[in-house]
């Protein structure tokens, strides 16, 4: 119970008439400030305990003869717990002693109903009550107590000695006598309040003199009471505070009126806050004024601490654009509202606003029924907890959510033995309220609807035929899904990065050409990451001698293809989420050109199946016909066998060299490559010995070293010279290019209109030739990534050329 409670409650107590009224009075405070199921007095006649006055349930007529109220009395200290059997209706009962006057009791059905808090304000609230029970029989009686006592000076009662006092420049050695019936419930107060207050209380005329003082156990740095009588309030505190106290008692002496204060005093235990309540009262027929304080430094730093805890959410509240509010569930009143309030709704706090009106100004007219049904059905309790998502009339992109629940608070919240604020509650002791937080989430739902635009414009990256066509689309959902205009899709070919396709703001013939081993996009292209630039007019890796349109710039690899590149003219443009968009998308196109290599590579694996199909049902059907034919005339024809057998062992032969080309074409395209350093000269002259070149000779102009497979580049060697020689040539010769080496020789060469085509599986101009000679020569140098090409000689031959060779 703070203090304005407990003086509130004992005034009310001295201001009844007798000692009855006083009892009734007394349990009908702890009744309705408490709340428990049954309060009730007791007094202590010589035969027992009786009941005095009570409220709520029947309690017994007598305590008597039960040890906890005789401990209770005895102590002083509150009994709390299980209560005696003769309140056997109740599972938990306090019962406090009052001060020589009885015991106060309160009993409820519930368990625990009262913890040590609990009877420690009862026992500060039943001393005051013994205090007006023994006013009331003060004033009754005449002047004397019931214990037949005649009253005493405040100083005397409180254990001081009698204080001088000064009128008119006549010092007395004591306060002049009191009469009995003089002293009256003022007097009674201070005591009560002197009796129950845990800090300090002091007694002041009108000049400030200290003429009586009840010292807490905390309260001020002097040491003693005897310091501080006969003293003035300037005497003993510092200026301010004394300044402040002096100026409160002048104002209660002026008006009669209680004066509230608070004032700082430096203690051997550090900086201490007071608040004091300096009351009117009378002593003696005097008018006097008392100062009762307390010690709320740790009240103040816990208000501070509290204050700055509200500052720091209301800035994150506005800081994230959120609102906490309150409504009161039976008017729709919006009650508080924390937070970003005006950016997120454009409303007025200040103004009152009800939740109809709310959702009718602030809610998007296509949300508001979905957001009113929400309502309602928490209202009605049809569901637990709110949680809506709507759009605002602020701004039409602008997405809000709101969630919150129904809190219902009761009257016992406010008793007044607790410190709680006091609430408005509905008639039956009830308040509802709906609480809750909402949010802006626009930027949630941008990326929500960037994402599903992403998700929509996928399936037209996966159904791309080409290459082109698979950057065009992802080029197109940078623009409309991810609302990035200025975008670059640039390919990797032959150590370059060719632009595949571009964006609206970009224009293809402003692109300079650059190697994958240069700028950003190099750096991204190789170590396989992102890059965020804030600005490229200052970066490092930028080629742009800083005149660049774009200075923010994000770069992200397509796989092992490329890189995609976005541009903005402004700096910083672009955030952590944008980089992330970017990268979903530059994987659906690199998922897309993996797809398409892998179909092309299937489509190629299926026409050579069906080449190799031909070649069984066609070529090699034509030298088993044969076979077949001359075998049936060699039965037939016995005088001409051999001639007949001769012609078969050919056609034998023929099958065999088929089946041996058919084999090494299959093996270039399944066998892994194993390179290592190979000497071309050297490899070229081995290979020559295994050829059947009849009376060709060979020329051998390098003495390099290239990276190869030597077992493939054998079998490349063996059937460029077995074509030269099959079409004529005398001469060949091995010699050695800026970027590879060639195989030329001295025959008919190969007209300009056939060079397409002898590359080509089955293509042959004798017809000896299995046509696969060249195609396996082809097969080898793609294997290595080489490039081969077909010209003619110096001496007017052919000459083959294979480039883009690793020289070791």
């Amino acid at each position: 119970m703070n203090h304005d409670q407990l003086q509130s409650h004992v005034e009310q107590l001295f201001e009844q008439p007798s000692r009855a009224a006083v009892g009734r009075r007394a349990v009908e405070l702890v009744e309705t400030a408490a709340g428990p199921s049954a309060a009730g007095l007791y007094g202590q006649p010589d035969d027992g305990t009786e009941l005095v006055a009570s409220v709520g349930e029947q309690l017994p007529s007598s305590l008597a003869g039960v040890p906890a109220v005789d401990r209770a009395v005895d102590t002083g200290a509150p009994v709390t717990g299980t209560p005696p059997p003769s309140l056997s209706r109740h599972e938990s009962w306090c019962c406090v002693s009052t001060g020589g006057e009885g015991v106060l009791v309160a009993a409820d059905p519930a368990p625990d109903a009262f913890d040590s808090p609990d009877g420690r304000r009862l026992s500060r609230f039943a001393v005051g009550v013994g205090a007006a029970l023994r006013a009331a029989g003060t004033e009754r009686s005449g002047g004397e107590s019931e214990a037949g006592e005649p009253d005493e000076q405040l100083a005397g009662e409180s254990g001081g000695q009698p204080v001088g006092e000064t009128d008119g420049g006549t010092t007395t050695d004591s306060v002049p006598a009191q009469s009995a019936g003089a002293v009256g419930s003022n007097e009674q107060l201070f005591r009560a309040i002197r009796d129950v207050y845990p800090d300090y209380a002091f007694l002041h005329d009108r000049e400030g003199r200290y003429l009586d003082v009840v010292l807490g156990h905390q309260s001020t740095p002097l040491n003693c009471r005897s310091e501080l009588l006969g003293q003035t309030v300037d005497e003993v505190l510092p200026p301010a505070p004394a300044e402040t106290v002096l100026d409160a008692i002048q104002t209660v002496f002026d008006t009669g009126d209680s004066e509230s204060v608070t004032y700082t005093l430096d203690t051997p235990a550090g900086e201490r806050i007071f608040a004091a309540v300096v009351t009117p009262v009378t002593v003696g027929g005097a008018d006097r004024t008392v100062l009762v304080a307390r010690n709320v430094t740790e009240r103040a730093q816990r208000r501070r601490d509290l204050s700055k805890t509200e500052t720091w959410t209301e800035f994150a509240l506005e800081q994230t654009n959120s609102l906490v509010w309150t409504v009161d569930v039976e008017t729709g009143t919006v009650d508080s509202f924390h937070g970003g309030v005006e950016p997120m709704t454009a409303i007025d706090p200040e103004e009152e606003q009800t939740m109809s009106a709310y959702v009718d100004n602030v809610v998007h007219p296509d949300d508001r029924e979905a957001v009113r049904r929400a309502l309602d059905e928490v209202l009605s309790g049809e569901r637990e907890e709110l949680h809506v998502e709507y759009r605002t009339t602020v701004d039409t992109e602008r997405w809000v959510v709101a969630d919150a629940v129904v809190r219902e608070t009761t009257d016992r919240d406010d008793a007044a033995f607790t410190d709680s604020d006091t609430r408005a509650t509905s008639s039956d002791g009830d308040s509802r309220q709906l609480v809750g937080i909402a949010r802006e989430i626009t930027d949630r739902k941008r990326w929500e609807r960037r994402l599903t635009a992403l998700h929509e414009a996928v399936a037209d990256i996966a159904d791309a035929s080409s290459v082109t066509e698979i950057c065009r689309e992802t080029v197109a959902a940078g623009e409309t899904a991810l609302d990035l205009s200025a975008c670059l899709v640039a390919i990797e070919e032959d150590g370059v990065f060719l632009p595949a396709a571009t964006g609206s703001a970009v224009a293809t013939n402003d692109y300079e050409l650059q190697s994958t081993d240069q700028g950003i996009a190099g750096w991204t292209f190789h170590a396989g990451e992102s890059m965020t630039i804030t600005d490229q007019r200052t970066h490092d890796l930028a080629q742009t001698d800083g005149d660049s349109d774009y200075r923010s710039l994000l770069s992200v690899p397509v796989g092992d293809h490329g890189v995609l590149q976005v541009g903005a003219e402004s700096a910083g443009a672009f955030d952590d989420r944008d980089r992330q968009l970017a990268e979903l998308l530059a994987n659906h196109a690199a998922v897309a050109l993996d797809l398409l290599s892998s179909r092309q590579q299937l489509e190629a694996r299926n026409d050579r199946l069906e080449e190799f199909t031909s070649l069984v049902s066609h070529d090699l059907r034509n030298p088993l016909e044969v076979a077949m034919g001359h075998l049936d005339l060699a039965t037939a024809q016995p005088g001409e066998a051999e001639s007949h057998l001769q012609t078969v062992a050919e056609a034998h032969d023929r099958i065999d060299d088929l089946i041996d080309d058919v084999l090494a074409l299959a093996r270039t395209d399944t066998v892994e490559l194993a390179t290592e350093p190979v000497a071309v000269g050297e490899l070229a002259r081995q290979c020559w010995g295994l050829v059947e070149t009849s009376e060709a000779t060979l020329t051998v102009t390098t003495d390099g070293e290239i990276v190869a497979d030597p077992r493939q580049l054998r079998r490349l060697f063996e059937n460029l010279f077995r074509n030269a020689v099959e079409h004529g040539g005398g001469a060949v010769t091995v010699g050695e290019l800026s970027n590879g080496f060639y195989v030329a020789d001295d025959g008919p060469g190969v007209p300009p209109a056939d060079r397409d085509e002898i590359f080509e599986p089955g293509y042959s101009s004798q017809s000896s030739g299995t046509g696969f000679g060249l195609s396996i020569v082809r097969g080898v140098a793609s294997k290595h990534d080489w490039d081969i090409g077909v010209t003619d000689a110096a001496n007017g031959g052919a000459r083959f050329e294979i480039r883009r060779v690793d020289t070791a």
